[in-house]
């Protein structure tokens, strides 16, 4: 008797923590796993209950029925207290050469339920309990360490030094790692100077000197590790544009911007003039570190930006900065009597208690009807309030 209760509790607890409706978008691509040959229950083509498998211990159960007996990855998910982790994410539940982060499509394991975010692959997804369901892909962690990359072109423009590259398609890159080393310096002094996703193709050095002879390494990273590094030297030119200018400070009223910024690094030359953009237009220029914009609307949103020039001609803009002008409203009204007070969201008055008017400058007087409720109104003839008047 006490088996068949424990049973009974087993079944009922991997009903309620496994279904396909609880779980389902609790892993990556959860609503897009292809069925497998012969599956109960698919929907549309689709597998929504991943994690269990029939009576006969072979058929995969695609909604849960006829039972709830989990299959090899529903039993490594119930593992892992039905999170989708590093752990089951890295795990290869049907031992066919790829994790289940690689079949369902996160092969970094870097996808959350809670992030919002789609996970990095929504095709090629493959069931993660069915050998015979290979995605072909490559694997981020089985396929081991990737190799480096294939670099295409290093250059230099209006200061900056760009680094662009290929990635191979049979490789599975989490990402990229940048280092940085004057070429005098030893091995062991690379800085870091970049981490990039899994899809980068460039990297612009803004901060490298003129005259400089840089080493730069390149490594790729995936879950099996890291590739051996590729150095790329690169020798800046002598004279050169001024470089980005990284950091501008706004405010802003309802009719004035305020623009302020660093000067950037001359590199060789002296800055000779700032070029103004505002919403991608030049508006104009100046040969200090600050502008005020007297040409915009209350309450609006603006984007600025900002690129220096020297003799040897102008550097690369900065990124945009925002900023949105107050409305003309949140300058306090100043036309309130003194029997209101200035909403300064709305531009009105509020008035106090037995005054109206745009300015709360007129009395209500209460005469007649008008007059307050007050106890004399109330006679004999009112209902009583007794339980049955509200039947």
């Amino acid at each position: 008797m006490e088996l068949s209760l424990s049973l009974i509790f087993f079944s009922l607890l991997l009903q309620t923590s496994f279904g396909a409706v609880s779980q389902i978008d609790r892993i990556p691509n959860g609503r897009s796993i292809p069925c497998p040959e012969g599956a109960y229950g698919c929907t549309n083509g689709m597998c929504l209950a991943s994690g269990h498998i029939a009576l006969d211990g072979v058929t995969q159960s695609c909604d849960g029925t006829p039972n709830f007996t989990p299959n090899q990855f529903g039993y490594d998910y119930l593992d892992q207290r039905q999170t989708w982790n590093y752990a089951i994410c890295t795990t290869d539940s049907d031992k066919d050469g790829r994790t289940n982060g690689d079949e369902l499509g996160d092969p970094c394991c870097t996808w959350t339920k809670d992030s919002g975010v789609a996970p990095r692959r929504t095709i090629d997804i493959t069931h993660p309990s069915v050998e015979t369901m290979t995605s072909s892909s490559p694997s981020c962690l089985l396929s081991g360490e990737p190799s480096d990359i294939s670099v295409k072109n290093v250059s230099s423009s209006n200061g900056d030094v760009i680094i662009q590259w290929d990635i191979p398609s049979t490789q599975c890159y989490c990402g990229f790692t940048v280092y940085r080393k004057l070429q005098s310096e030893e091995d062991d002094q690379y800085s870091l100077v970049a981490n990039l996703s899994y899809d980068a193709v460039s990297f612009d050095d803004a901060d490298a000197t003129p005259s400089s002879d840089y080493d730069y390494l390149i490594l790729a990273v995936n879950l099996a590790g890291r590739s051996p590094g590729k150095i790329i030297p690169f020798s800046t030119p002598s004279q050169q544009v001024p470089s980005r200018i990284h950091t501008i400070t706004l405010s802003a009223d309802s009719s004035h911007v305020y623009v302020s910024w660093d000067a950037p690094r001359e590199n060789g030359s002296p800055v000779l003039y700032y070029i103004i953009a505002r919403n991608g237009t030049v508006i104009d220029n100046v040969t200090v570190t600050s502008y005020i914009d007297v040409n915009v609307m209350s309450g609006q949103v603006y984007e600025y930006s900002i690129a220096a020039g020297n003799a040897y001609g102008l550097g690369n803009f900065s990124q945009s900065f925002i900023i949105k002008t107050a409305r003309a409203s949140d300058t306090p009204c100043t036309n309130c009597s003194s029997h209101g007070t200035c909403d300064g969201v709305t531009d009105t008055c509020s008035c106090d208690p037995g005054y109206v008017g745009s300015d709360c400058s007129i009395e209500v007087t209460t005469t007649g009807m008008d007059a307050p409720l007050t106890s004399s109104f109330i006679t004999s003839s009112a209902l009583p309030l007794t339980s049955s008047a509200f039947l």
